[in-house]
């Protein structure tokens, strides 16, 4: 019985020494992973940034085109207004000249 007992336990720390070299080598393979995932997340930050920046650049060259567009449009509605505008005011010349001429 007591034999059975020893080799019980030889068996058992044999058996614990293997689990042992088991957890360290599944913690080393878990740290690798960890630090493997965490490269794969800075990547992917990295090329998400990238490709934010390119979205703003790209808004903003939009942006800075519309703009020009509008003051473009803008400027010519003006001058348009500004003919509009003698027009009306000749046309007003003439029809009060006709007034005071009946007067």
């Amino acid at each position: 019985m007591i034999e059975l007992i020893g080799v019980a336990g030889v068996f058992a720390t044999f058996v614990g020494i293997c689990f042992g070299i088991a957890a360290y080598f599944n913690g080393k393979h878990i740290k690798a992973g960890i630090i493997e995932i965490g490269m794969m997340l800075e990547k992917e930050e990295r090329l998400t940034r990238k490709m934010i920046e390119e979205l703003f650049e790209r808004w903003d060259a939009r942006t800075e085109e519309r703009h020009r567009e509008m003051e473009a449009r803008t400027e010519e509605r003006h001058r348009e207004m500004d003919v509009r505008s003698e027009e009306r005011h000749r046309e007003i010349l003439r029809l009060f000249g006709h007034i005071l001429k009946e007067k």
